[in-house]
């Protein structure tokens, strides 16, 4: 089975190359600012993870970094030489339909 995956590029440098070569995954790659205080600067984050299982569900995460004022993130669509996840965890559902969101409040 053919799989597909993200390159993550920041500033010409590869990040991470997220995907499962052995498995269907689902994956995200996201831009985040977090701003807790009106007149803090906040923080704006990459983040790329994914999931995969059936009854338990795993997260995989590939990256989770800083992106400062200036850089330049690139995302390509690749299909080999991923990189492994570099932490993973799991949650068990009942229900196998359950959405990522409804098994991360259950954490």
């Amino acid at each position: 089975m053919k799989q597909i995956g993200l390159e993550i590029i920041i500033n010409d440098v590869v990040i991470c190359r997220a995907g499962d070569a052995s498995q269907p995954v689902g994956l995200t790659c996201m831009i985040q600012l977090t701003k807790l205080e009106p007149d803090s600067p906040g923080v704006v984050e990459l983040i790329v993870r994914g999931s995969t299982g059936k009854g338990t569900l795993e997260i995989l995460e590939w990256v989770r970094q800083e992106v400062k004022k200036g850089d330049i993130v690139e995302i390509k669509q690749i299909s080999d030489n991923f990189d492994p996840p570099v932490s993973i965890g799991s949650y068990t559902v009942s229900n196998p339909t359950i959405g990522l969101i409804e098994a991360l409040k259950r954490k």
